[in-house]
């Protein structure tokens, strides 16, 4: 690895998904992955998960611990790019393998764009599988919703609609526990017995690999979060794995282009893994995502109706417990909670006037679509931004990031308002006939031109 650089792009010719273990033990199941990366690099990535007594026969799990260790792959091999993946560990059909590949492409879109790599989805790749068959199964006595909270607003909004429902209280499900994933939980009293904690650890060969110059960047995180919620659902009898993923995300990062930041928390992927996990893993557990049908706004409004919740939640892009305010994501959660919550709240909860800062300028104006590209962060659409600022642009004195953007005529023609926004519906999800009630009885509530 000595001196290992950009340049180690194919380097290695291949990276191979040796095998898994895994054990049961006081209700936990530990899992280990064993990962070569040409003839003598191993990883070995661990993870583990809450698991119910007695736990699903060794047959289910073989097939849910393969499937997981199918999407850790996907770190591993982009730290050397190889030209191909040969997989020992179980068996893929040629329809997936052409799955995987989609997977695996448009989930790095975004880590090709950003270190300039130039590939075709038929050429990045080559997956070959010839291990053990893993058949898909079924379990008749699943019941029960599993919540993955984040401890950004849209999990909240989850939870608290799920609330609304008046059945068994939601399941929350934590993939190494955050403060922000605690502090939301306390806002629903919900105790740690309710809890579904999830832990995962990186081999730290590949985190020196990366401080080496091999390859690292953005990986489809919650295409992992949904194979390691769909092992957890199974593990505890769970009917459904509940998102809060918007239409919102669906927009290119890159507008007019394939690549997206949130592409795996977009429609097509939701689609994509529920018909995957249906078809070869089990039908038992359905997948999908409770807010799509609604847009950043409106997940905005009915967010801010939430007593306490504007004190609990956070989704900066740095770590730590209080908001950067120097990152797209604090900018744009400002953004977009203008319209329905008072400004010097919002001032107080970011530390000080984001949208006064003309350091914030270029993120402000790529919010808003500026040089055909929004910020590498999970932001809402263009138009949406641009609404929550025509929206601020009519105060007596709006702010200066605002009047910026009004200026280099960003807000001009067009721009869709406020209300035509919170009155949208997206015809596009998979939201069950048995959940849209609570879409429908909790409509935003009209701002105040």
């Amino acid at each position: 690895m000595a001196g290992a650089s950009r340049t180690g792009w194919r380097r290695f010719a291949e990276l191979c998904y040796e095998g898994f273990r895994y054990r049961v033990r006081s209700n936990r199941l530990s899992v280990s992955f064993s990962f070569r990366l040409g003839d003598s690099l191993v990883f070995r990535p661990r993870s583990s998960f809450p698991i119910a007594s007695p736990p699903p026969a060794k047959e289910i799990l073989d097939l849910l611990v393969f499937s997981l260790g199918l999407i850790e792959l996907v770190s591993y091999w982009k730290a050397a790019c190889p030209s191909r993946i040969r997989i020992e560990a179980g068996y893929l059909s040629d329809e997936q393998i052409a799955w995987w590949k989609r997977l695996y492409f448009r989930g790095l879109g975004e880590f090709f764009f950003r270190n300039g790599i130039v590939v075709t989805e038929e050429e990045f790749v080559e997956i070959r599988a010839e291990g053990p068959r893993h058949a898909p199964f079924l379990r008749r006595d699943c019941a029960g919703t599993l919540v993955p909270v984040g401890g950004g607003k849209d999990s909240l909004v989850t939870l608290d609609l799920l609330r609304s429902r008046g059945q068994e209280p939601a399941t929350p499900f934590l993939l190494n526990s955050s403060w922000e994933q605690r502090s939301t939980l306390a806002l629903f009293g919900l105790p740690n017995s309710r809890t579904a904690g999830a832990r995962r650890t990186i081999d730290p060969l590949l985190l020196e690999m990366n401080r080496q110059g091999f390859w690292n960047g953005h990986t489809p995180f919650s295409a992992l979060l949904a194979f390691a919620a769909l092992l957890t659902a199974v593990a505890l009898g769970k009917r459904w794995i509940v998102l809060s993923n918007e239409a919102s995300a669906d927009e290119p990062t890159i507008l007019g282009t394939g690549i997206n930041h949130q592409y795996s928390k977009s429609f097509a992927f939701e689609r994509d893994f529920a018909e995957y996990a249906a078809r070869w893993v089990t039908p038992s557990v359905g997948y999908f995502s409770l807010l799509r049908p609604w847009n950043e706004l409106q997940i905005a409004e009915r967010f801010a109706r939430i007593p306490g919740a504007l004190e609990r939640f956070r989704s900066c892009s740095s770590p730590g417990r209080v908001w950067c305010a120097r990152c797209a994501k604090c900018l744009f959660v400002a953004l977009i909670l203008s319209p329905f919550v008072e400004k010097g709240r919002l001032d107080t909860i970011f530390g000080r006037e984001l949208l006064e800062d003309p350091s914030l300028a270029p993120l402000f104006l790529s919010l808003l679509g500026g040089e055909g590209s929004k910020p590498f962060a999970c932001v809402g659409t263009t138009a949406e931004s641009r609404a929550a600022a025509a929206r601020l642009a009519r105060q007596p004195r709006p702010p200066l990031l605002v009047r910026l953007a009004k200026e280099r005529g960003f807000l001009e023609g067009g721009v869709l308002s406020i209300e035509e926004l919170l009155a949208s519906w997206n015809p596009n999800h998979g939201v069950p006939p048995e959940f849209l009630p609570l879409l429908h009885a909790s409509l935003p509530v009209p701002v105040s031109p």
